[in-house]
């Protein structure tokens, strides 16, 4: 019922997730872990700190008949590494995500995309700033004092070999 739930969900929909692996960081409740494979993901994987949280959205994935493609987990974002996703959703505050932007970055795989909401208007230029070496933005939402972004992970930069003359 929150906006940056909504949010959230408009970001996923922005995206095809069809076949991708999906990390939902923060989960809370499993409802963007669980969206998540219903709009086409091949699996998700959501991880909280709040193990009354994981418990009920056990509860929530196990009511949606997705317990073979949705993986809860109780502890910290940190526990993932080095694991990585076609698609990082993360539902948190804006400080926390800019505090954590070059952790969350290393979860997506090379070319993915991250969703972030949680970040009041005031917040947007800090977390944008904290993501743009390693993101573009790709889609930008708002509801309220609420902004909502979906990121393109940016390519590697390549480097290039000197060959002898």
């Amino acid at each position: 019922h929150h906006a940056t739930t909504r949010l959230a969900l408009l970001g996923l929909q922005q995206l095809n997730l069809h076949g991708m692996d999906v990390f939902d960081l923060g989960t809370g409740s499993g409802v963007l872990a669980i969206a998540a494979v219903k709009l086409g993901g091949r699996r998700s994987l959501g991880i909280d700190r709040d193990s009354d949280a994981i418990a009920s959205a056990q509860d929530s994935v196990n009511r949606n008949n997705v317990t073979d493609r949705v993986e809860l987990r109780s502890g910290s974002i940190s526990e993932l590494a080095p694991l990585t996703a076609q698609v990082v959703v993360a539902n948190l505050t804006g400080a926390t995500l800019t505090d954590l932007a070059s952790l969350i970055t290393t979860l997506v795989a090379s070319g993915g995309h991250l969703v972030l909401t949680g970040i009041q208007n005031h917040e947007e230029a800090a977390v944008t700033a904290a993501y743009d070496v390693h993101a573009r933005v790709v889609w930008r939402g708002i509801e309220r004092e609420w902004v909502g972004l979906a990121l393109r992970q940016r390519a590697p930069a390549r480097t290039t070999k000197a060959r002898p003359h």
